[in-house]
């Protein structure tokens, strides 16, 4: 199966015309999926009872589509079966793979430059509140993980167990009161900030099914060795990347300190997530692309080789057909010269006794088995039937 892709007015007219299931099924893919591709698009669904109102003959009202926030996009994928790899797709075989239609290169209306200007210009200035205000859901999960540690370092935990609070401190609160401030305009956008499970929470942000991940906290007493490009002492760090016991943040490429947090750097934070993941976006469809032009030459290469071992096998089976024609050619000349020979001895034998004695009986009895043994040797000897048989086997 192809790539699938809808408008987002398209998806939502579907999502609409027909329950949802029914729309999965019509694509081959789970209603969860269709659920999340909505979301991610903020297109309205039909509330529980919908279809049961039309099924009874009413027309219930339906939810208008929203204007779309600044990262839903206009295009949906809905599916494709190119970035799987082929044990997904093993329906398809070779000849199918090279007869389907050439894949469309992305395209992309914007250069990345001009889609960062684009967005800069949509991004409105960020305030920074002296405290927490609007407090986000992901802000309030690290809130309480925070208590969580401060009872671990106050209760008989042993040390190797014991997990630092990050947002206890004044330069750890004013990180807190940023990453608030960062999750909701997030969330106001269309990404969705998220939070891992587990002891090390990992924050990430969801851009239509992009994950940026990102490490933004205060530098801790016992990292001394940072750098700051503004100069003086830095306080802060920043990467997009992951902090865990695995990884070193800090070995990023985008790793970064920071000696204070304005409002300007948040926003530049905010245009530089979505530019990643725009970016990821891109490679991810260039990526596609160049695997399903992949696969169909290599779909193509193996039909060649499997065309030019079959010409190879029929050369091969031709030239042992040939070998065991000559074979057995030869091998029943070599039943004709026996059988002459022995006829020959026989005469040699003959000639011998007339000579010489008379012909004993041990002598006849030799000559008579002689005789029909050569008979029996003698192709010339062959009936009709054994002829055939013979001849069958040279698969003429």
């Amino acid at each position: 199966m192809q790539s699938i892709t809808l408008t987002r007015k398209e998806l939502y007219e579907l999502i609409w015309s027909k329950p949802i299931t029914k729309v999965a099924k019509d694509f081959d893919v789970s209603d969860v999926w269709i659920g999340k591709l909505c979301r991610d698009a903020d297109i309205p669904r039909p509330p529980v009872g919908y279809w049961q109102k039309v099924a009874a003959g009413k027309i219930p009202r339906k939810t208008p589509l929203p204007t779309a926030k600044l990262l839903a996009r206009d295009i949906i994928y809905v599916k494709s079966t190119t970035h799987y790899g082929r044990s997904h797709r093993s329906d398809q075989s070779d000849e199918e793979l090279v007869r389907a239609p050439e894949p469309s290169p992305p395209f992309f209306e914007e250069t990345i430059e001009e889609f960062r200007d684009r967005i800069a210009r949509s991004i409105k200035p960020i305030s920074i509140p002296k405290d927490l205000k609007e407090i986000h859901a992901v802000t309030a999960r690290l809130l309480r993980e925070d208590k969580k540690r401060l009872k671990e370092n106050a209760g008989d935990i042993w040390p190797w167990w014991r997990r630092q609070p990050l947002y206890q401190s004044k330069e750890g609160r004013k990180v807190l009161i940023a990453l608030n401030c960062l999750f909701v305009r997030w969330s106001e956008l269309g990404a969705r900030p998220r939070v891992s499970n587990g002891r090390d929470l990992t924050i990430s942000i969801e851009f239509s099914g992009s994950h940026v991940p990102l490490t933004f906290q205060a530098i801790p007493d016992g990292v001394k060795e940072v750098k700051s490009p503004s100069g003086g002492s830095p306080k802060y760090e920043f990467a997009w990347a992951y902090n865990s016991p695995q990884t070193d943040f800090r070995k990023s490429s985008s790793y970064r300190t920071y000696r204070d947090i304005t409002g300007s750097l948040l926003r530049e934070l905010i245009i530089d997530s979505v530019v990643i993941a725009e970016e990821r976006v891109r490679g991810s469809a260039k990526w596609a692309y160049e695997f399903e032009l992949r696969s169909k030459a290599e779909a193509a290469d193996r039909i060649e080789q499997r065309r030019l071992a079959e010409i190879e096998q029929r050369r091969l089976e031709a030239e042992q057909l040939s070998a065991s024609r000559i074979e057995k050619v030869d091998e029943t000349l070599k039943l004709f010269d026996k059988a002459e020979k022995i006829r020959s001895l026989i005469a040699a034998f003959d000639k011998a006794y007339a000579d010489g004695e008379g012909v004993t009986q041990a002598y006849l009895r030799w000559r008579q088995w002689a005789e029909e043994y050569a008979n029996s040797l003698d192709p010339r000897g062959w009936s009709a039937s054994d002829i055939e048989s013979w001849a069958q086997d040279f698969r003429l």
